[in-house]
């Protein structure tokens, strides 16, 4: 006598993922694209302590860590893994910031404010500290958490004309650099 048997197996799954990344004040922020063949269910260990569950997490890193971060894959009976090691470097090396070198406080809506832009999540750590004329007088300091200046004195009294020299901080790091100011003259 013979019997059939018939056997089912799930598909192996193939653990793949991508990753994208955007610096903020607390650390690096990594959003994780889940591209794993023949999955159901996904573990993710960030190498930190944490952990998830969800297929494609975000993860917030510390800056200047080397985190192991592995992908278990389960479908069925059968489980696969994936594990990266990344580097996550000074936060500085992920910043682009761009501080002008001119603007023109003439009130026609373009150019009217120098200000500092950052890219990412770093506005709340990023401010100017001073402006200053050429003689090293302060002019003006913003209210802490301030990215741009209007061409005025603390007291809204206008400025002339000139070159003016800058403090900004972004997180921990200070920048200093001068702005040309340039006013329509009548």
């Amino acid at each position: 006598a013979t019997d059939d048997v018939m056997l089912s197996s799930s598909p192996l799954p193939m653990p793949n993922f991508s990753m994208t990344q955007e610096p903020t004040c607390d650390g690096l922020k990594i959003k994780f694209n889940n591209l794993t063949a023949n999955g159901s269910n996904y573990y993710w260990d960030f190498g930190d302590g944490t952990t998830s569950s969800n297929p494609s997490p975000t993860h917030l890193f510390d800056y200047n860590t080397l985190p192991n971060i592995k992908l278990v894959v389960v479908n069925g009976d059968c489980r696969d893994s994936i594990m990266v090691t990344d580097t996550i470097g000074e936060w500085h090396t992920y910043q682009n910031f761009t501080i002008p070198s001119v603007f023109t406080p003439n009130g026609d809506g373009i150019n009217d404010y120098f200000e500092i832009q950052t890219d990412g999540d770093l506005t709340r750590c990023t401010f100017m500290k001073m402006i200053m004329n050429r003689w090293g007088v302060v002019i003006y300091q913003p209210d802490y958490g301030r990215l741009s200046w209007d061409g005025t004195t603390v007291a809204g009294v206008p400025v002339p004309s000139g070159t003016y020299f800058y403090l900004v901080q972004i997180k921990d790091k200070e920048y200093s650099g001068y702005v040309q100011l340039i006013r329509d003259e009548k």
